[in-house]
Formats: C-alpha cells, structure tokens, sequence
C-alpha cells in the first residue's frame, strides 16, 4: 500500500527570532485552541511545506517569513522537506540533499510524476503545454481549508485554475474511475495527434505543388523566375534576417545582464556565509570569556552579559535570513537565465531556418537549369515518393493512435465507473443521515463530481459528508497515496452543540483505516479522540520565542545544507 504519513513540522522565523516543534507521529493529531492562537496559520503549513498553496494566508505569517522543515514517511521512508518562500529542498533520513527546486511548477511538480507515481497530465492555461499538474492537484482531496474549503468542494489550495478542465479529470484520477495507466497513455496520444496535425500539414502543402505540376498538360515544368519579385524576396528575408539577428543580440545582453546579477549575488551570498561564520566563532568565544571583558583600548573592565550574546545571536539570524533571501533571488534569476536561453535558442532556430531558404533562393536559379534540362516527369516523380513517404507516416501514426485507444479501453470501464458512483452514493447518502443533513436533493449529489449547494449550517456538514465519500472510494479504488487526512475547524456556520458533537464524533469514527488524521478546532465538546492532544493557550503568538534558541541550535545545520554553507 502507498502511504505517506507526517512525522513532525517545525517552523521557524528568524526575522522575529521565534520557533515552534510538533510531534505529528501519531494516527490522530487533534489541535484545541481559541480563535488567535495559530492553529489555522500552522494547519495551512503542513501541506505548504510539501509544495501546495492554501488560498489564503494571514499577512502577519507572511511577513516574518517562516521556515518549514517537515520530517514524513513515504513508504515507511523517512524524508524531510526544507520550504522558504519558492526554495525548497527534499533531504533523506540523514539530512542528504536528494534535490533543490527554486520552482513549484516547473521543478517541483514533474519531480513529483515519479516520487508520487503522479502521472495525471493536464493542459497548461496559459501556455498550452501538457504538463504534470501542481502539488495543490495532488493533496487536494485530503485537505479543507478553513477560509474556502468549507463554502465549495475540492477548493481548498490555490492555483488550482492554472490547468484546463482540471475539476473532471482530477477527480476520476484520485477515485479510480481512470487510473494511471490511462493518462500516461493520454498523454502519448496528444502527442502522436500534434505530429500527426504536423505532418498532415506538410503533406497538404506538398498535394498543392504536385497538383500544379501534372496539371501542365504532361508537358516540361518550366519554373520561371521572376527576377523583381526574386529580389524583393530576398530583400524581405535579409530584412526580417536583421531583425533576429538584432533580437538575438538583445537576448544575449539580457542573460549577461543576468549573469552579471548572478555574480553579484554569490558575492553576497560569499560575504553573508562568512559573517556567519565569523559570529559563529564571536559568539563561542563570548561564552567562553569570564564574566568581565577588558575592553582593548582603554583598559575598562565590562561585563560579559546574556544581553552582549544576544545581539551577536540576532545579527547572526539577520545574516541567515539575508541568505536565504538571496538564495532565493538567485534561483530566481536562474531559472529567468534558463527561459531567456529556451527563447533565444527559438529566434537562432528562426535565424537558421531564414538562412536556409536564403541558400534555398540562390540555388532556385540552378534549380530552374535542372528542371529545363531533366523534366518535368522527374520532378513529378520526387514529389510522388516524398507524398508517399508522409502517407506512410500517417498511417504509422494512424496505427500507433488507434493502438493507444485499445490500450485506453482497457482502463476505462463502464461498469467499473458506474460501480464507483454507485458505491460513493450508497456512503453519501448514509453521511448525510449521520450528519443529520435532510434537505439536499439526491440529483444534486448523485454524482461523484458533483458540486455540493446547500445553505447555512447544513452545507459545511453536507461538504464533509462529501469529502469522507470520496476519501472512502479512494481507499477502495484508487492507486494513490494514501496521505494524511488534514480538517480546519469543522464546526463552521455556528453549528448546535449537537451538531458539533455528530460531526466531531463522524470524523473519528469515519476516518479511512489507513490514513492519518490532522484536526484543528477551538472546542471538541467533550468527544474523545485516541491520539496526540495539543492545546493551543497563547494568543498571536503559535511561535514561541523562547524556544527559538534550543529549535535553531537544531536545525541550523539543515539551514546551512540547504543553504550550501
């Protein structure tokens, strides 16, 4: 069985120099606390530091820029992921880089094809590609949101919209309905159909000559030139030559530019990496002095305090925080030094195609001897062998696609689909009993991808029925991870106290055996839960600054590999 399972979440700031630590090694983690003490701000982060983007985050977490470092199991392999801001790096269980990624989706996401068996490919918004979607796809199903996820079914992350058609096709992949199979062989199809569109085309082209030249009555093809017109040619095409050639040199003052910002940053990077370094030893050789320090100059004796240590421990966070800041911006301006070089590879193609029919023109004159000396029926001839050669790769394509479709079929059964829907409405509508929701109409939640409408308190109730449906049939039909269960404050819509208890008492019982379980709210009404308890007591403040010093001691040599100190 694949399962992913969170071990412990540590987040960390050294802008405000505070730090928290949680156990998450257990089946169920249940957060209790009042409105203020953090518990939505540190639920947001679990799946934050795998990648994915909740919908909404307070400004004050942003601004002391947090540090995520979360220890999970994959197969009962431990590995930790490091997350600040767009960095992130995955460790083994030994703290060994395994892969840094300064992008989520061009980076992050096709590593995640093979670490999560993540096959699904959809198609890029805005640039059209096929591309394998964003982690916020992934951990959709196992996370409501409380700010979204509460008002609308499978919304609960950000960025979702980034990929066309994506509600459809992600839910028939994460309840079985298509399996993995089915879209990595989709994906060989649209791109054997975009060669086929391609060649398709070349072949029209090549119909059109061949029409012309057997239309001349069997006679020679005279290929006349027409020398204005052959000159006003090739005046366009050096013109238009210039021009990416101008384009071109833009592209490679641009990426020097780039580089030259590169360097200046590993300068800095160089500079903050050796401060550091040099507070380390300040701040060791602080400890050891005695409680007074003659002061070199003058002789005055001043005392060695805490306060003295502190200041050398702050500018050393400063310094730690100015690093990763700039590690950030330097994966910035790599990966725009990568799109320039794809774009400017583009106008060399463009430039080498143009000096191509350049050379193309001046032989057209030599091509004219030949054709006057040789034939028409020769020219005739070439054009009917390279017509059938396309025919041909057509028809292998043709074949390749018609084999592909066989091959779909097979993973796409009508009776498995329908026994899917049939076993997701027999739960949903035993959860909407439970969970004493009566009114919603059987044709508005018949299907597996319908969306969930109902009003007030009823609709908050009605989305976990919901949610625990689909939960379910992924447990029994999909190929998935199975990843932890995360739920923010559940009681939404000023729930009755005995509602409150039916749905706190419907998510523990209801729980998929094989999952973990992640729960935040600020009252559980006297249900049980067997598991790890964390009582949240202090206000505006989940991170604690007192516990930033012996939290940093250890993870600082986390910070330094990802950082690369």
């Amino acid at each position: 069985m694949k399962k992913l399972r969170f071990k412990e979440l540590i987040i960390i700031s050294l802008v405000e120099s505070s730090a928290r630590k949680i156990n998450l090694d257990a089946d169920v983690n249940v957060f209790i606390g009042d409105n203020d003490t953090g518990k939505s701000s540190f639920i947001k982060s679990i799946y934050y530091a795998l990648g994915a983007t909740p919908p909404q985050v307070h400004p004050e977490w942003t601004q002391i820029m947090p540090i995520t470092i979360l220890k999970f199991a994959k197969d009962d392999i431990i590995y930790n992921m490091f997350r600040h801001g767009s960095y992130i790096v995955l460790f083994n269980e030994n703290y060994e880089i395994i892969n840094t990624f300064a992008s989520i989706g061009n980076e992050l996401s096709p590593y995640y094809e093979d670490f999560f068996d993540f096959k699904l490919k959809l198609t890029h918004s805005t640039s059209g590609e096929l591309k394998t979607p964003l982690p916020s796809h992934y951990f959709l199903p196992f996370y409501i949101d409380q700010d979204v996820g509460w008002n609308k079914n499978w919304n609960s992350f950000d960025r979702l919209t980034e990929f066309k058609g994506w509600r459809k096709d992600l839910i028939e992949y994460h309840t079985g309905i298509k399996p993995n199979e089915y879209y990595i062989l989709k994906a060989e199809k649209i791109l054997m159909s975009e060669l086929g569109k391609e060649i398709t085309s070349e072949l029209n082209a090549l119909e059109r000559v061949y029409l012309k030249a057997i239309e001349k009555n069997n006679s020679v093809l005279q290929v006349n030139i027409d020398v204005k017109q052959f000159e006003k040619d090739i005046e366009h095409l050096v013109i238009k030559l210039n021009e990416i050639k101008d384009i071109e040199n833009k592209y490679r003052t641009k990426i020097l530019d780039l580089y030259n910002e590169k360097a200046i940053i590993d300068h800095h990077i160089k500079l903050a990496e050796s401060t550091i370094k040099e507070l380390n030893k300040d701040y060791d050789f602080a400890e050891q002095l005695n409680e007074t320090i003659e002061c070199p100059t003058c002789g005055a004796m001043h005392p060695n305090t805490f306060a003295q240590r502190y200041i050398i421990a702050q500018d050393e966070n400063r310094c730690y925080e100015l690093l990763l800041q700039l590690n950030q911006e330097k994966g910035k301006i790599e990966a725009k030094i990568s799109k320039e070089n794809v774009e400017l590879e583009e106008y060399s193609y463009k430039k080498n195609e143009i000096e191509a029919i350049l050379n193309q023109k001046r032989e057209e004159i030599k091509f004219n001897d030949y054709i006057e000396n040789v034939g028409n029926s020769k020219l005739v001839d070439a054009l009917k062998d390279e017509l059938s050669i396309l025919r041909n790769r057509i028809a292998d394509i043709d074949g390749t696609i018609k084999n592909i479709n066989k091959k779909m079929r097979k993973y796409v059964s009508g009776e498995l689909q329908e026994e899917i829907e049939g076993y997701y409405f027999k739960l949903m509508k035993s959860f909407l009993f439970k969970l004493n929701v009566n009114k919603l109409k059987e044709e508005t939640f018949k299907s597996i991808s319908s969306s969930i409408k109902e009003n007030g308190s009823d609709l908050s109730r009605a989305l976990l029925a919901y949610t625990y449906s689909v939960l379910l049939v992924m447990e029994k039909y999909s190929s998935t991870y199975k990843c932890p269960i995360i739920i923010d404050s559940p009681l939404q819509n000023e729930q009755d106290d005995k509602n409150s208890v039916k749905i706190l008492e419907f998510i523990r019982d209801h729980k998929p055996e094989y999952s973990q379980l992640i729960l935040s709210c600020v009252d559980i009404h006297g249900v049980e839960f067997e598991g790890n308890i964390i009582e949240l007591t202090d206000k505006y403040h989940f991170l604690s600054k007192d516990k930033f010093g012996e939290i940093f001691a250890e993870v600082q040599f986390i910070i330094d590999k990802a950082m690369k100190i």
